[in-house]
């Protein structure tokens, strides 16, 4: 019987070693210090919109015949598309010059001579997302001198989008 006496003895000074063992553990001091550092990143840019301009048929010129004359009006079938990569806000599609294929037919020498007011376009466009479409109306304002310079031209229109 001493054997079972000394198996005993022998886990309980086991167990007391752990027992030292642990508590000895748990006051391990340690430091507690800030830090700091840097990172970077990068945004990104702006991606200009595309304003597109459906083909006119008959029905959106004032004539009815499919031509502008000085004094008459062309509706225009606008989308703008966002090519970026993040949400555009787009308020307005405007004017903004005018070129054919007449010489002296465009915006650079008779400005004024084709206008619209702005359109108000108004809405948050997604990544790659295209607005619904809004109208302008364009006028050939018909000036107090000839505009033969135009007659016959093909009007090629430039929009802004903001």
């Amino acid at each position: 019987m001493t054997r079972p006496r000394a198996t005993r003895r022998r886990v309980i000074a086991g167990m007391a070693a752990l027992v030292l063992a642990l508590a000895g553990g748990a006051a391990i001091a340690y430091y507690v210090a800030g830090g700091s550092g840097t990172g970077t990143g990068s945004a990104g840019s702006a991606v200009a919109a595309t304003v597109n301009q459906a083909t006119p048929v008959n029905g959106d010129y004032s004539t009815g015949d499919g031509f502008l004359y000085p004094g008459t009006t062309q509706t225009v079938h606008l989308t703008v598309t966002n090519n970026g990569k993040a949400s555009q806000d787009i308020t307005t599609v405007t004017l903004t010059g005018w070129t054919s294929n007449n010489a002296g037919c465009d915006s650079a020498t008779n400005p004024g001579w084709f206008t619209m007011p702005a359109v108000a376009v108004g809405q948050d466009l997604a990544a790659g997302a295209t607005s619904t479409n809004d109208n302008g109306v364009i006028t050939f304002v018909d000036e107090p001198y000839s505009q033969n310079v135009c007659e016959g031209a093909t009007i090629t229109y430039d929009y802004t989008s903001s």
